[in-house]
Order: C-alpha cells, then structure tokens, then sequence
C-alpha cells in the first residue's frame, strides 16, 4: 500500500501547507492500522497481511522523510544562522546589561551600608546625650543628698535598657522587626524613666 511517488525536492514549504501535507498518507495509516488491530498472528495469511502492512509503513516512512527531510534541513539551518546573528547582536548588550548590573547593586549596597552608618552615628551620639544627661541627673542627686535614689534609678534605667537590646536584636531577625535599639528610644523612654 506504499505510495509509489518519488521525492520532490521541497525547498520551502508554508507552515500551513505543511499541516495539510501527507493527507493521502494519514488515510493509509488507517488502514495499515486496521489491518493489525488483532491481539495475534494465528495463520499464515494473517502472518502475511502483517509483514506486508510493516514494509508498507517502512516505505510510507521513508517517502515522507525523504520529502520533508531537505525542508527540516534548511530550516534547521536557517534557525542556526537567525540565532547566530542574535547573539553576535545582543552580546554587547547583553555586557552592558550584566555590568548594569553590578554597579546598580554595588551602589545600593553602598547605599545601604552608609545608611546603617548613618544609623549607627545617630544612635551613638543619643547615647552620649542620654549618658551625659544621666550623669548629670545622678551628680545632682548626689548633690541632694539623694545618692542612693540616683544609683537606683541609674540601676534600673540601665536594666530596661540591656532588655530592650536583647528584644532588638530578636526583631532583627524578625521580617518584620524594627530594628531600633535602646540607644534609638532612650531618648524618648528616659523623660519617663527619670521622674
């Protein structure tokens, strides 16, 4: 039942043209396909229309590659040859984009380390203000004759304050964690801490 065409030479062909290429073939393959719905050969006619069915389906295979085969071939070079160029085209921008890149992130984590800087800096100096003011809080109840009510707060205020950068630190590690420590609050919980 193989088709007795010989092979045209394909040299371009539409995608939809060759959607509706081999429908001579599809109807063939049907009845190849009907001829061995069965479970077994049980005799030698059987054996025979099997055989034959295989050896027309090996011809029908071969006319099909043979015709479509130089099409795939140029297309399959063609493709080479479109990706080829894409990337001879693309590869300086493709450098720009990666240097891009590196320096955007450079910059941000330069950014990001003088901010924590910046941070930093303005909690040590609220630090100072707050050490000094207690200091002088302290020296002018010691002054009052109030030693032991100064040394008690001092005691205390610094107590809160160790508590405090122990629950920073365990908001760093929270998502959602403020990050801010008792160097960055002393200033606003001192006002109360005193009096």
């Amino acid at each position: 039942m193989a088709t007795t065409e010989t092979p045209v030479q394909v040299l371009d062909i539409t995608d939809e043209q060759l959607s509706e290429f081999g429908s001579e073939y599809a109807e063939q393959a049907l009845v190849l396909q009907k001829e061995l719905a069965l479970e077994a050969i049980k005799d030698d006619a059987t054996y025979q229309r099997v055989a034959q069915a295989g050896l027309d389906a090996a011809a029908n295979i071969k006319l099909i590659e043979a015709y479509l085969n130089p099409l795939k071939e140029r297309r399959h070079a063609a493709w080479k040859r479109v990706t080829t160029v894409i990337a001879a085209k693309t590869a300086p921008f493709e450098e720009v984009k990666k240097k891009a890149g590196q320096l955007v992130a450079k910059y941000q984590y330069e950014q990001e380390q003088a901010r924590q800087a910046a941070e930093q800096a303005e909690r040590d100096r609220l630090q100072k203000e707050e050490d000094a003011r207690r200091a002088q809080e302290a020296e002018q109840l010691a002054k009052e004759g109030r030693l032991e009510e100064g040394l008690e707060r001092w005691r205390a205020e610094g107590q809160r304050c160790v508590d405090r950068e122990r629950e920073v630190q365990s908001n760093r590690d929270e998502p959602d964690g403020t990050g801010e420590g008792c160097r960055g609050r002393q200033s606003t919980d001192s006002g109360t801490a005193g009096g």
